[in-house]
């Protein structure tokens, strides 16, 4: 069951640098599934927090979130679940109040550094 998710994890990883955002989600999505229930708390954080990445990426801010939500619950001594946390925030597309006024808010493409 490691290996599988390993394995797909690794796919999702390689989409994402090539840009294949949907794909790499779907990969780790396929990940998630089979880590349900029983799989190491570390890898799937890790993944809710690359498919949050992708999520960004896409411009599909609520999933971003939800995603970085779940990887700061399984982590929340992590930081960087937290950092997606803030792009999924700043990625919405009709973004409101102090993240709006203060340009903060970014275009869906750059608005993740990779994952992990």
């Amino acid at each position: 069951m490691a290996c599988d998710a390993l394995a797909l994890k690794t796919e999702g990883n390689e989409c994402f640098a090539s840009g294949e955002w949907l794909r790499a989600a779907g990969a780790w999505t396929k990940a998630l599934k089979v880590c349900q229930g029983a799989g190491d708390p570390e890898l799937v954080a890790t993944l809710h927090s690359n498919r949050s990445a992708a999520f960004a990426k896409l411009c599909k801010a609520r999933q971003a979130l939800a995603d970085a939500d779940a990887a700061v619950a399984l982590r929340p001594d992590w930081d960087k679940a937290f950092y997606r946390r803030g792009v999924a925030l700043e990625v919405r597309p009709h973004a409101e109040g102090p993240a709006r006024r203060s340009g903060a808010h970014l275009d869906c493409a750059e608005a993740s550094q990779g994952e992990r």
